[in-house]
Formats: structure tokens, C-alpha cells, sequence
């Protein structure tokens, strides 16, 4: 024996009289209170009938199981209807499972290039041999002239430009037309104090403020200025302690977003005139309004 559901009892209000009522779960004005009634099982009409006497609870227990029977006689005589209707939903399944094996099959040509992409950048890739004497430099207080980044080695060149920041004592001029959360992840092991101007016009639109807040909550220490660039330049530079006696001047071949991705270069000024020419330049980004990001 167990117990309807509210749904099952709705569907049988049609009957007015074979449930009484409870105002709780139903709604209407026809019949007594009614609450959820329970049913029996066939198994359980065969129990009553051991425990039930009398004329009409033998009558009501024959009715019950001439309605079970009704019942598995229908089941059979639809039997092929139901088949059917299984197959029906096997073939659904089926041409959802080819969409599926199609789909995956995409994704398969799709890894299979990427694979053959990386191997392609692979044959090119610079050594570790090769690039650890450029960052045993950096952790040595060596200045180089000249950095060569070549493609692939993304870890390598994220050290090149954070170790390069790290070795500022008292400012920091990012002048980059194209700039991104990478560009502000290389500013992470810069000295506190130390002060960060970014003169950029996003191009591109690579850096937003959302990244620019969460930058923050996780450096908090640093802080960071950025100013309009206004289409002035063309070029990529760096410059560390503006002006100061240890001031360096760098010219980068590439934005610091694509760090990485292709060959590129970062090289040292060492001429005093071209310096002077890159200070004239910084003292008219600096009197540009600060730039927003949307």
C-alpha cells in the first residue's frame, strides 16, 4: 500500500465522491474534506483477501483483481505499440550519439592542428642552454645590451621583462600602444616604492578595468599610473629610474602582451643623444589626460 501524490489525486477529482477533502491541498467547493489517499498494489489485494470477510469485501477484492488483469491484458495486447515506441526513442538516442561522435570528431581535427602548431613552433624554440645565460645576467646585476625572446618560450620571456622591472629602484616609464593583464603581471616583482607609468591608448581594447581591479587586490604594493599616449609613438619602450644617474632606456621590438610568440628584441640605449630625444618625448606623454579603461 502507499500513498498518492497530489498530482496523482488531482487527475482523479473527476470522481467526486472517491476521495474526501482537505482545504490545505485542494481548492473548490465540490465534495467533503479530502486528503491524500492511498492505494494498494496487487500483491496487496491478494493480502486483503486473506484478512477481509464478508459479502462485499469479497465482492470489492474480485472487482480489484478483474481491474488488474484488465490491465496486464492491455499491456500485452499493446505490446508491439510499446515496442515501438522503445525503438522510436533507441533511434533518437542513436542520431543524438552520431551528433555527439561527429562533434567530437571535430574536436579531434580541431587538437590535432593545435598539436601540429606547437610542433611547428617547437623546431624553433630557443634552449634552455641558450637563454639561461640571459637571465643568470639579469640575477647577477649584469646589464646586457641587447635581449633576443624567441618564439615558444613564453615562461622565459615573462622573466626577461619581470627581472628586467625588478631591477628599478626609482621609476618606471612603460611607453606601449597595446597592453594587457601580461603587461601588468611583469610589473610583480618590482621594488615598493618604486613608481609605474604606463603611457599606452590600449589599442585594441586588450586591457579592461575589471582586470586592472583584480591586478590590484592581488598586488596591492604596487601602484600604477597610465596616461594617455595619444598616437604619439610608434615604437615600444622602457625606461628605468627617468632621468636618474642609473637611468636605461630599452627599445622593444615587440608589445609586452605577445611576449613570447614570435621573435623579438630588446636593446639597450647607450647614445646620450637618442636619450635626450626620448626625454623630450616622456615630458609631452606626461602632460596627456590619464587614460580610462572600459
Amino acid at each position: 500500500m502507499f500513498q498518492l501524490t497530489r498530482n496523482e489525486v488531482r487527475s482523479l477529482l473527476r470522481c467526486k465522491n472517491c476521495t474526501s477533502r482537505n482545504v490545505a491541498l485542494f481548492s473548490g467547493n465540490e465534495g467533503g474534506t479530502r486528503y491524500l489517499p492511498y492505494a494498494f498494489t496487487e500483491q496487496g489485494i491478494y493480502m486483503l483477501m486473506t484478512v477481509l470477510r464478508g459479502e462485499l469485501a469479497t465482492k470489492q477484492s474480485r472487482a480489484l483483481i478483474r481491474m488488474f488483469k484488465q490491465m496486464k491484458d492491455y499491456v500485452l495486447d499493446n505490446q508491439e505499440k510499446l515496442d515501438y515506441r522503445s525503438n522510436l526513442q533507441l533511434a533518437l538516442k542513436e542520431i543524438g550519439d552520431l551528433q555527439s561522435i561527429k562533434k567530437l570528431n571535430n574536436d579531434i581535427i580541431r587538437i590535432d592542428n593545435q598539436i601540429s602548431d606547437v610542433n611547428e613552433r617547437l623546431n624553433n624554440t630557443v634552449t634552455k642552454s641558450e637563454i639561461s645565460p640571459i637571465l643568470l645576467d639579469f640575477k647577477n646585476g649584469v646589464i646586457q645590451k641587447e635581449f633576443v625572446i624567441m618564439g615558444g618560450e613564453l615562461l622565459k620571456a615573462t622573466d626577461v621583462y619581470t627581472d628586467l622591472y625588478a631591477s628599478a629602484k626609482k621609476s618606471i616609464y612603460l611607453i606601449d600602444n597595446y597592453i594587457s593583464i601580461k603587461t601588468l603581471r611583469h610589473f610583480c616583482k618590482v621594488k615598493d616604492g618604486v613608481e609605474i607609468t604606463v603611457f599606452s591608448d590600449n589599442l585594441g581594447n586588450y586591457l579592461h578595468s575589471s582586470d586592472l581591479e583584480d591586478f590590484k587586490k592581488e598586488f596591492p604594493r604596487i601602484n600604477l599610473n597610465f596616461i594617455r599616449s595619444e598616437n604619439a609613438i610608434h615604437d615600444r619602450f622602457i625606461i628605468l629610474d627617468y632621468k636618474e644617474k642609473d637611468e636605461k632606456i630599452y627599445v622593444c621590438g615587440a608589445s609586452e602582451k605577445d611576449a613570447g610568440k614570435k621573435l623579438t628584441t630588446i636593446k639597450l640605449f647607450d647614445d646620450p643623444g637618442l636619450a635626450s630625444i626620448v626625454h623630450d618625448v616622456v615630458k609631452r606623454l606626461k602632460i596627456n589626460p590619464s587614460l580610462q579603461l572600459e
